[in-house]
């Protein structure tokens, strides 16, 4: 959970993917003030329930092509299904050449794992080397725009994603809106309310490159929420995305070896982190502010006294605050 104050004492606070708004009333009575705190209305949206979705922001006849990479394991054994405006589902074989057609601004399509079998029964998930399950699988060709939210785990769990986790595999959601051939992903403008699970397989590099190139990308998700890191978790997450100015919160108090390493390597435009890791790991922190804006705000874990100056930990120009 996180919580917010603010200097005119509205304190918002996000928990499972809600956000709440309490705000301060002062009331006197016989001379003594009492303080209420009153929700501002009904809370925000939940999108931990949702399925993953895409939801076109412009856009007349669109076509959004899954782009999977054909070199990915275990292509004939993936099976995704999506609904556009909640609809009818439909299964398809998750290949290379998957487009869906006919799309315009505002259509939201649902999607979800359409197999018979939960994904961890598959042979190639179950011996832990399904490199790039889902490479460059949402990678939105497509010549206009859109945002992505909802439950990643969806894709992994069908209509039993509450509550689930990920697979316990490498590479389990790397390259997910990655363009072929390194090119740029200039569709995705926002991932804010995509929801990312508690937890995280203890296996490598479960997010790596999972955002990286995407150009156009305004907001990444509020908060990658896992407390225990895998190794190079978070390997190249979010490099080369230009229009990116504020990183996830990272809360995960203990760093592990490669998580953060080129997480934000090229994001040009990137002038604020939060990271609570009590610690900071040299050995995790290789390249991951390269190339970001000279001036910003690193918020810090005030035990923290052991971060290095530049690329390999808060970049020499930006403010520190204790968190």
């Amino acid at each position: 959970m996180e919580l917010i104050i603010t200097d005119n004492m509205i304190i918002q606070f996000i928990t499972g993917g809600t956000e709440y708004t309490l705000s301060k009333m002062v009331f006197s009575d016989n001379g003594v003030e009492h303080e209420v705190y009153n929700s501002d209305s009904t809370p925000s949206h939940d999108y931990s329930q949702d399925y993953f979705t895409i939801e076109m922001l412009d856009g007349s006849n669109a076509t959004l092509a899954l782009n999977r990479s054909s070199n990915a394991s275990g292509l004939s054994d993936i099976i995704i299904a999506y609904s556009i405006n909640d609809g009818t589902w439909k299964t398809v074989t998750f290949s290379n050449s998957v487009s869906i057609t006919g799309l315009n601004q505002g259509d939201k399509i649902r999607f979800k794992w359409g197999g018979q079998y939960s994904w961890d029964n598959k042979s190639w998930a179950k011996d832990y080397n399904s490199w790039h399950a889902f490479n460059r699988a949402f990678s939105g060709s497509t010549t206009y725009h859109y945002k992505v939210y909802g439950n990643l785990l969806s894709l992994f769990n069908g209509d039993n994603f509450l509550n689930s986790s990920l697979p316990n595999a490498n590479y389990v959601v790397g390259s997910l809106f990655k363009m072929f051939n390194e090119t740029a992903n200039d569709s995705l403008v926002s991932a804010k309310d995509l929801i990312f699970p508690d937890t995280m397989p203890d296996r490598n590099n479960c997010y790596y490159s999972m955002f990286a190139n995407c150009t156009a990308l305004e907001e990444a998700p509020e908060i990658l929420p896992a407390m225990t890191l895998g190794f190079g978790c978070y390997d190249s997450m979010f490099t080369g995305c230009t229009s990116l100015t504020k990183a996830p919160i990272l809360p995960a108090l203990t760093m592990r070896s490669s998580a953060y390493q080129f997480m934000f390597d090229g994001c040009t435009s990137l002038n604020y982190v939060k990271c609570l890791a009590s610690e900071a790991w040299t050995s995790a922190l290789s390249n991951w502010l390269n190339n970001v804006s000279s001036i910003g705000t690193f918020v810090k874990n005030a035990l923290a006294t052991n971060w290095p100056s530049g690329k390999n930990g808060i970049p020499s120009g930006w403010t520190v605050q204790d968190a």
